[in-house]
C-alpha cells in the first residue's frame, strides 16, 4: 500500500469522527449548553475546513504522481 493510500485511509476514518461530532451538535435543544456546542461546532468547522484541504492536497499529488 503506498503512502497516498494509506493516508486516505487514515482519513476516511476521521470522517467518522466528524460524523459523530456533527450527531451530537444536532442533539442541541438546550440554551444551558450553548458554550459546548458551539465550541463542538468550532471544533468541527476547524476539522472540516483541515478536510478539504487535505483533499486538495491528495488530488494534487494523484495528478503529479500520475504524469
Amino acid at each position: 500500500m503506498s503512502k497516498l493510500d494509506s493516508e486516505k485511509e487514515q482519513f476516511i476514518k476521521s470522517i467518522d469522527g466528524f460524523k459523530q461530532n456533527l450527531e451530537k451538535i444536532k442533539k442541541f435543544s438546550n440554551l444551558e449548553h450553548a458554550n459546548e456546542y458551539a465550541q463542538d461546532a468550532q471544533v468541527l468547522r476547524e476539522n472540516l475546513n483541515t478536510a478539504f484541504d487535505k483533499i486538495r492536497q491528495f488530488n494534487d499529488r494523484e495528478v503529479l504522481f500520475s504524469q
